[in-house]
């Protein structure tokens, strides 16, 4: 905390003329402990800025209650599958259209923001860019009040003696048009988040892993709310469905191959084998005469199985 305090202090200039920001999500049913984890996570968002806008998407229980409670905006309809997952193309969508500014951030409806992510985020200049970041684990059982600074010493308290720093990616800030469309993959079912890094990636788009000085907490839990609970999540036909739709092309990507970081030293370019290897091996899929070039030279240089899967 010291030091994500002492950068923004050195680069408050930054923090200047930023432009507003809408952070969207879509709630699971408010029931049991879902029903104080999602209020917890919501409230973190709403007391981040007075400028941020919140946008809530779906009907399922409880979602027009807290949007009324909170006094954020709901847009209750949203396409889904045939087992009733919101679908990833249909939500991003949604928020297009519905939200007022430019920058635009999903977030998985269990993660609590601090003022560092808003921070980091109105740091950055680029645009287009894409914001990733990991997210540390702690347990809460307890609905908090975060327009209350001692809410947010005893997150931080939790979180020094529990928490662990998990490897998925719960949130992504981006500048609309960022992908202008995006496969049907079901929300919370695995490889759209890969996709959404390939993608971003293939347009061009700089990537930014924000993890050093955006530190976001994810509120554990089971999955006992999901018909089928865990094994439904990693091996039922939804998740089987989305490694369809991603395709070999993208599978294997994640926050480690973003072309930026965000640290206490500003935004710096991040290169390294595993960037360069993929880069290229891109570059092969789009011109299939330097393939078998390219994909020699990135084997050599990154010689891991995960290669002949990008």
């Amino acid at each position: 905390m010291v030091l994500v305090a002492s950068y923004y202090k050195r680069h408050k200039t930054l923090l200047k003329n930023y432009e507003m920001i809408t952070i969207f999500t879509t709630p699971r049913p408010f029931v049991n402990k879902f029903e104080v984890i999602q209020r917890n996570a919501i409230s973190s968002w709403v007391n981040l800025d007075p400028d941020v806008e919140v946008i809530l998407i779906g009907d399922d229980k409880g979602t027009s209650q807290c949007a009324a409670d909170f006094g954020v905006k709901h847009v209750p309809d949203v396409l889904c599958n045939e087992h009733g997952t919101p679908l990833v193309n249909s939500l991003f969508e949604s928020a297009e259209i519905s939200a007022s500014n430019n920058i635009i951030v999903y977030v998985n409806a269990d993660i609590i923001l601090t003022k560092d992510f808003i921070l980091a985020l109105k740091s950055i200049k680029k645009q287009p860019f894409l914001m990733v970041g990991l997210s540390w684990g702690i347990n809460i059982d307890t609905e908090f009040d975060f327009s209350n600074q001692t809410t947010w010493k005893e997150i931080y308290k939790i979180q020094s003696l529990e928490s662990d720093l998990r490897q998925g990616m719960d949130y992504f800030a981006f500048t609309k048009g960022t992908w202008p469309s995006i496969p049907p993959f079901a929300i919370g079912r695995g490889c759209w988040d890969e996709w959404l890094i390939y993608g971003a990636l293939s347009k061009g788009v700089p990537t930014i892993d924000a993890t050093e000085v955006s530190k976001v907490f994810h509120q554990n839990h089971g999955w006992e709310s999901v018909p089928g609970g865990t094994d439904w999540i990693w091996n039922g036909p939804e998740i089987k469905r989305n490694r369809e739709l991603s395709g070999k092309i993208a599978s294997g990507y994640s926050i480690y191959d973003s072309t930026w970081k965000l640290s206490t030293n500003g935004l710096n370019r991040r290169l390294n084998r595993r960037i360069l290897s993929k880069g290229l091996m891109r570059l092969g899929y789009r011109k299939p005469k330097l393939r078998p070039i390219t994909s020699s030279i990135a084997t050599v240089m990154h010689p891991r199985k995960y290669i002949g899967k990008i």
